[in-house]
């Protein structure tokens, strides 16, 4: 998924700089290329021209735009992240519990998110310098805790329910825009047997 922001720029030309930012959270497309669309006279759209391309750090800047005002930069963030156990199977009413390691000590937000069978992800909860924040739906039965003076996060579920059961997952990311997720825990709530 690309994302790029702001979504609207209005600007005074010559009074301020125009900043444009776009984020892809992966690290197999090392190549980010930047376009110009403008409509033509009366409103017709015209093609669409390539301003330049970024490979990495490096910048390649079309000749057309060269003479413009027009830099692009680049930087690469990658962040490696492992979480475990990879399955966890709980009876209704235990206890769950599983783990999240960045190896970016500088990556201070750590997002939890649950996927359940056929739905997208859904934001659980965050954690910013220790301190947990939780959405709406997970402020009871859930933890997320930061493990002090190391790389380590864990999210609990007191009381294991059947709309527990889904795909887990940890995303870090240096400001509050989540950057990579790793899909890792599915954890399954089994019924008693009567």
């Amino acid at each position: 998924m690309i994302q790029q922001s702001p979504e609207n720029l209005l600007i005074r030309p010559g009074q301020q700089e125009a900043r444009l930012e776009c984020f892809h959270g992966d690290n197999s497309f090392p190549y980010m290329l930047w376009y110009r669309h403008r409509s033509a006279a009366g409103g017709q759209p015209r093609d669409m021209d390539l301003i330049g391309l970024l490979h990495y750090e490096n910048a390649d800047v079309e000749k057309t735009f060269a003479t413009e005002r027009f830099n692009i930069t680049d930087v690469c963030q990658s962040v490696l992240i492992t979480q475990w156990p990879h399955y966890i199977s709980r009876l209704p009413n235990g206890s769950a519990e599983m783990h999240c390691y960045q190896n970016e000590t500088n990556y201070d937000y750590v997002y939890w998110y649950r996927q359940q069978r056929g739905q997208g992800f859904q934001l659980m909860a965050y954690v910013v310098g220790g301190f947990a924040n939780y959405e709406e739906g997970f402020t009871s039965g859930y933890q997320a805790v930061k493990v002090k003076e190391k790389q380590l996060w864990s999210l609990s579920i007191s009381s294991v329910q059947e709309e527990d059961e889904a795909v887990y997952l940890c995303a870090a990311s240096l400001h509050s825009a989540a950057t990579d997720l790793r899909p890792a825990q599915k954890l399954t709530a089994t019924r008693e047997a009567a």
